[in-house]
């Protein structure tokens, strides 16, 4: 009974193993990223904080309730001796119960600050939130590259080890192999086995920071199949530009900027005029009930909010300001990310051709060295040449897809 369970125990490991890694695409890491990255997390809290700000912002100012009480002295020759020294004859008593009224739509206006703010702190999140995934997709891209040049090493590798079983007969012929090409073999399948070495330990490493970007500590692997097409692109440049421009979060941060101090601008105008205090006074004195009311205003005479009020000018100015300065720069992002993008695209396809001429010149040449027609040296040089075409290619790729996330960053595409 030991023996099966020591069995199913490995079965289980293996199936683990085997299994729990999830071969994860760009969308699958985009979305993973957007609901449990560590900093989207914590960012995500400011929203309700907005919100609570809001709620603040409606709440009406507190009643002020204000005690007095006056005791005669036993001394004093209004002191009427006949009765205790706690008694209403002896003593006068002030009850006033009073609120400030804000005036002219102040708290009107503090609420529709306090909204803007939150709608404000959205567009903050989304614009962190764009940031964040394309951090994410930078990374996937990145591993993406170093498990393709995992698998040439691989490839290569194995392709010269088979080349070498099959044929090994056939290479030594029958003055046998010359010491010289036994030792180019070597220094190759060493070289080969050094690289995926290399290649191991960088796609490992790459995917520990796709792991923390993603939030999770479940292992990876990286979809090689991947298409990337997430979203189709206009070929027009000024398309791509118009739309960077009415959808990017940073624009609409900026421009909810400048419509917040807009409102600033009218409510500490409005502030300008100071809160009345108004309410009731009951106050008996010496057993005789008095009623009256109470009312205080502040006359601007000096403080009329002047210094605030300019201040928020300004900062509307600086608003006016950074959103046209924005704008030039989305424009030459947008351009720069598009040229970038279809540059790439280019360069990929041509590199993709190479592919097929490398691989059908290095089975030309092994054929050829098996027949003695060429020497180690063409044998050497075409192997070279067969895994720096796919280096080459899986490089371009790869920069192919960074241009790619690139321009949908810079388009707020990622989602």
């Amino acid at each position: 009974m030991k023996k099966y369970s020591s069995i199913i125990l490995v079965f289980l490991i293996l199936s683990i193993e085997l299994f729990g890694q999830k071969s994860i695409s760009l969308t699958e890491a985009i979305q993973h990223a957007g609901a449990n990255n560590p900093k989207l997390k914590s960012e995500r809290l400011n929203l309700p904080m907005a919100q609570s700000d809001v709620w603040q912002a409606r709440l009406h100012q507190n009643p002020i309730f204000n005690l007095q009480y006056m005791q005669l002295l036993p001394s004093s020759m209004y002191y009427d001796h006949n009765y205790s020294i706690l008694n209403s004859i002896n003593s006068q008593d002030w009850f006033q119960l009073t609120k400030k009224f804000q005036v002219l739509g102040q708290r009107k206006d503090r609420i529709e600050l306090a909204k803007m703010g939150h709608s404000s702190a959205e567009i903050n999140f989304l614009e962190t939130k764009r940031n964040v995934l394309y951090d994410v997709s930078l990374k996937w891209v990145e591993a993406w590259r170093a498990l393709a040049k995992k698998n040439i090493s691989i490839k290569a590798a194995d392709y010269l080890d088979d080349y070498m079983k099959e044929n090994f007969d056939s290479i030594k012929g029958e003055g046998g192999m010359e010491p010289e090409e036994l030792l180019r073999f070597s220094i190759l399948d060493d070289q080969y086995d050094l690289e995926r070495s290399k290649a191991e330990l960088t796609y490992s490493s790459i995917l520990e920071e796709l792991k923390l970007l993603l939030g999770t500590q479940n292992a990876i692997e990286i979809d090689m199949n991947d298409t990337l097409e997430m979203v189709r692109i206009s070929s027009s440049l000024d398309s791509v530009i118009a739309y960077a421009s009415a959808n990017r979060n940073d624009q609409k941060s900026l421009i909810k900027r400048k419509n917040i101090s807009l409102k600033n601008i009218s409510y500490q105008k409005k502030l300008a005029i100071p809160q009345p205090e108004a309410g009731l006074i009951w106050n008996p004195q010496n057993s005789i009930p008095y009623l009256g009311i109470f009312y205080t205003q502040v006359l601007p005479f000096f403080d009329r909010n002047q210094a605030v009020i300019q201040k928020a000018k300004i900062a509307s100015e600086m608003a006016s300001i950074d959103l046209e300065t924005n704008k030039l720069k989305i424009d030459n992002e947008v351009t720069i990310a598009f040229a970038n993008y279809k540059k790439s695209y280019e360069m990929a396809a041509r590199f993709k051709h190479n592919l097929k001429d490398s691989e059908k010149l290095v089975k030309m040449v092994r054929d050829a060295y098996l027949k003695k027609e060429d020497s180690i040296v063409d044998l050497w040089e075409a192997e070279q040449t067969w895994i720096q075409s796919y280096t080459f290619y899986y490089d371009a790729f790869a920069d192919y897809r960074s241009s790619y996330v690139t321009l949908l960053y810079q388009l707020n595409m990622l989602d």
